[in-house]
């Protein structure tokens, strides 16, 4: 197996460029879960759930506010809690560490 992850390594450091496609697992492996209703969606959008009724921040994201303010509300809130509520987890920090000297393109799943 050893030989294996050193062949990617190799792979990784001769290549000019990364594409990364991640999907959901990811974002739960840092701790984002965005389909459940679960202790960080209460704490961060609970007021959102008791007004909207909605529980999960996927269920937000396609929610039809009745006014914009507070669709930027919920969106102004769920950008705080992804980008700067937590340090990157060691997941984040040792993929960076294998990619931060390439040209890195980043695709949605499909």
């Amino acid at each position: 197996m050893e030989e294996k992850y050193n062949e990617v390594l190799k792979k990784i450091k001769e290549a000019d460029s990364i594409v990364i496609g991640a999907s959901n697992g990811l974002s739960i492996s840092e701790g984002y879960h965005i389909f459940a209703e679960n202790l960080a969606f209460l704490k961060n959008f609970g007021d959102f759930r008791e007004i909207h009724g909605f529980h999960s921040i996927i269920q937000g994201c396609f929610y039809p506010f009745p006014s914009q303010e507070e669709k930027w509300a919920f969106f102004s809130r769920m950008f705080e809690y992804f980008l700067y509520k937590k340090e990157a987890s060691p997941v984040m920090k040792n993929l960076y560490e294998l990619v931060k000297d390439k040209t890195i393109l980043l695709l949605p799943p499909i």
